[in-house]
């Protein structure tokens, strides 16, 4: 096969292909003498590296987990949706991955197979799990033999649904060779599980209504568990006080409006620019959403604090944020409160907190019961 070049009938263009080339060849090269690395060392390293990157997820995420319980745990008595836990996590290596490299990694790091063996304990659970340890193997639940490869974890629950949703499970565990006895009975908790989001580099966190999701933007973003518990009961606050599906509604109505809007004005000579409907519409999509945020912050540091996290030095992040990555932000509102009058707020409500602390009062935040009722949130009203 003929190359390009002999291609190349116009001798002028020859001449300029040569010339690129000889330039190509003239490009300044390194003249130190630094150091070669075989093959068999950079896949080493490599390998250390992705280790070192799993084994940073798989912490983070237990860490939040972790922090997620507490507040779940602490403030279950305020929510309409719950559910039970139990005060540690179960894994294998079936609920790592279907396969590939962390699937691997795992198994060599962790020691995992298809029996299931705790991941992890919660803290604060020691009347639960003194006797639990992570890394014990699951061999049976209430009699139920779970030890089997082909186990999953609707097994699991099956198991330990036999003794209902409050009497303590027995377990039989594996633990260096020995089997151990014990009994653990579960927690109740708002039904609010938290999604590490391990991939996404984005600062954000947010709900859906049904759980809790953080990125590992914003996990980076942050300097304390304090300050995690802060932005995770914020979360669960927006899911207890219903402002994904009220935010649904508003937009609803935005779109009634304009077709009201519209209908009357076909009665009519007059005829509106397109922007008025687009402005109906992304104002129904804005209308109280700072006041949203504002009301999550305010659920968010009761809840916080209620799972004993001192928050006090957690509301410093706003100023950091301003400082770091949004000077904007300071004064200038979007779908979220600026971050100046968001640090005010705050101070006031942790004020409120401590008040009532120092009166012995509960910690339970105030809500205007006159214009709403458990119908309207997903909260529970406190008995007088």
């Amino acid at each position: 096969m003929a190359s390009p070049y002999s291609q190349i009938s116009n001798k002028p263009a020859k001449i300029l292909v040569c010339i690129s080339l000889l330039l190509l060849c003239a490009c300044a090269a390194p003249v130190s003498k630094y150091k070669s690395a075989s093959k068999a060392e950079i896949d080493t390293e490599i390998r250390l590296q992705k280790e070192m990157v799993y084994q940073a997820f798989k912490n983070e995420g237990n860490r939040l987990e972790n922090i997620s319980f507490q507040i779940l745990k602490a403030n279950a008595e305020f929510c309409t949706k719950d559910a039970i836990e139990y005060g540690f996590t179960l894994w294998n290596i079936d609920s790592v991955a279907k396969k590939g490299e962390h699937k691997e990694i795992a198994e060599q790091l962790y020691k995992l197979n298809h029996i299931f063996q705790i991941d992890q304990v919660y803290a604060n659970t020691t009347e639960q799990t003194a006797n639990i340890k992570t890394g014990d193997k699951i061999i049976a639940i209430n009699g139920v033999n779970v030890s089997s490869n082909r186990t999953q974890y609707k097994d699991l629950y099956k198991a330990f649904s036999k003794t209902g949703s409050t009497r303590p499970a027995k377990l039989l565990l594996l633990r260096d060779s020995e089997e151990i006895e014990v009994q653990t009975a579960p927690y109740a908790v708002c039904n609010y599980p938290l999604r590490y989001d391990y991939h996404a580099p984005e600062i954000n966190a947010y709900a859906n209504g049904r759980s809790v999701i953080m990125t590992r933007g914003f996990y980076k973003a942050t300097q304390s568990d304090e300050e995690l518990a802060m932005v995770i009961g914020h979360e669960v606050g927006h899911n207890i006080m219903r402002h994904i599906q009220k935010g649904k509604d508003n937009i609803a109505l935005g779109k009634l409006a304009n077709t009201a809007l519209f209908n009357a004005m076909e009665m009519t000579d007059y005829r509106l620019p397109d922007f008025v409907y687009e402005g109906i519409a992304q104002q129904a999509y804005m209308v109280n959403s700072v006041d949203f945020e504002r009301e999550a912050d305010y659920i968010g540091i009761y809840f916080a604090e209620r799972a004993g996290y001192d928050t006090s030095g957690s509301i410093a992040f706003w100023r950091r944020t301003s400082v770091e990555r949004d000077a904007q932000g300071i004064d200038k509102r979007s779908t979220h409160p600026a971050n100046a009058e968001r640090f005010v707020y705050l101070q006031k409500t942790l004020d409120e907190v401590y008040a009532k602390r120092k009166k012995g009062l509960p910690l339970i935040p105030e809500i205007d019961w006159d214009s709403t009722s458990e119908k309207d949130i997903h909260f529970i009203r406190p008995e007088k």
